[in-house]
Parts: structure tokens; C-alpha cells; sequence
């Protein structure tokens, strides 16, 4: 809650509203028009928003502007039908392939011919992804779709050679006006023998 209130605190919008409110109050409603350019009633919502916060200034953050009623995408039943299929059958393909199969089979059927970018919106819409291995295609709310955990392998412990002869290497890259060096740097972890080569490649 205390880092969910801070984050508000910070808001560079909410900050913004405070400071045209407290310039309302010194200087009035025409110049807080003529330099912010928001309307009195606008700043009477904020100040009876802040007023009934008792202070907080999260209070002036701007509330979300999504519609409660979300517009729902209108398919032909017989056309989301077919793209299942075809997407069961052929979960690889694209809605830029999928576009010229649906187009004969619309035209076969009477039915309106859909875009391209609508194709996309259906198989969203629907969740129309089938691919079982490997990655998943045309999904954008999934992120790590199509990924598999593998087991990083970690040196939990150093080596600790008992003889001579066990190398350690690495390279370090600087670049100087324009010109990468290379330092390998190697040394041999029992004698403690160190070797710094410098090359251009």
C-alpha cells in the first residue's frame, strides 16, 4: 500500500494539477486560463477532489478513461468455425496466409470479405492458438509464449587445481577514439603466472 501511494505521489500529472491550483488561488481564473488554458469548472472538479482527499495528491491523478462496455468483435458464426479448423489443423500459419484461404471461402459462402488486420483481431479475440511445441505464434498477451525453462548450468565452486597447467582466460574489449582493443588476459590459477596479449582483431 505505503509503495502503491508513493507511486502516486510522484505523478507527474497529479504534481501538474496542485501547481494550477495553487495559481488559481494567487492569481485568479483568467490568468490560470491564459497559461494553462483549463477551464474554471475543470479546476473546481480537481479542487473538490482534493478538498474531500483532505490533502492527499493522489487524489489529482486522472482517473481511467477505459469505456466500463468494450466494443465485442461481430464474426459470422460459419467464419470463426472455419479459421478454428484451419488454425487446429495448420496452427503455424499467419493471418497473412490465413487472409487469401478465408477470402475463397468467403466468396464460396456469400459472406463478406475481412482484412487482414481483422483476421489478427479474430484469432485473438478467440484464442485460436493451437501450437502445441516450438513458438506460438500471433499471440501478443502471452510473453513468454512458446518459451521452456531449461536448467542454467552454474560453477557453484572455484577449481582448485592441484598441479600446474590449469588456464584461466578471459578478454576484455576497449574502444579509444574509435578503435577497439582487446586485452586476453590468461594465468594459471596454481602458479599464479599471468600473460596480457593486446591485438586490433
Amino acid at each position: 500500500m505505503i509503495s502503491h501511494l508513493r507511486r502516486f505521489d510522484v505523478s507527474a500529472v497529479a504534481k501538474e494539477r496542485l501547481k494550477i491550483l495553487k495559481f488559481y488561488e494567487v492569481y485568479g481564473e483568467k490568468a490560470s486560463k491564459e497559461a494553462f488554458g483549463v477551464d474554471r469548472k475543470i479546476i473546481y472538479i480537481w479542487k473538490r477532489r482534493f478538498k474531500r482527499s483532505k490533502g492527499n495528491i493522489s487524489s489529482l491523478v486522472p482517473y481511467s478513461t477505459t469505456p466500463k462496455r468494450v466494443r465485442i468483435i461481430q464474426v459470422e458464426p460459419k467464419v470463426s468455425s472455419f479459421l478454428k479448423t484451419l488454425r487446429i489443423d495448420h496452427p503455424g500459419l499467419d493471418k497473412r496466409k490465413i487472409k487469401p484461404i478465408l477470402d475463397n471461402f468467403c466468396e464460396g459462402e456469400g459472406l463478406r470479405i475481412y482484412s487482414e488486420a481483422k483476421v489478427g483481431r479474430i484469432i485473438k479475440f478467440y484464442k485460436l492458438f493451437y501450437q502445441k511445441t516450438g513458438r506460438m505464434y500471433h499471440d501478443p498477451a502471452s510473453k513468454y509464449a512458446g518459451r521452456t525453462k531449461t536448467k542454467r548450468l552454474r560453477v557453484r565452486y572455484s577449481p582448485k587445481p592441484t598441479d600446474f597447467g590449469y588456464i584461466q582466460m578471459d578478454t576484455v574489449v576497449r574502444l579509444v577514439d574509435g578503435l577497439k582493443n582487446y586485452f586476453y588476459d590468461a594465468i594459471d590459477t596454481k602458479g599464479k603466472f599471468a600473460y596480457l596479449c593486446l591485438t586490433r582483431t
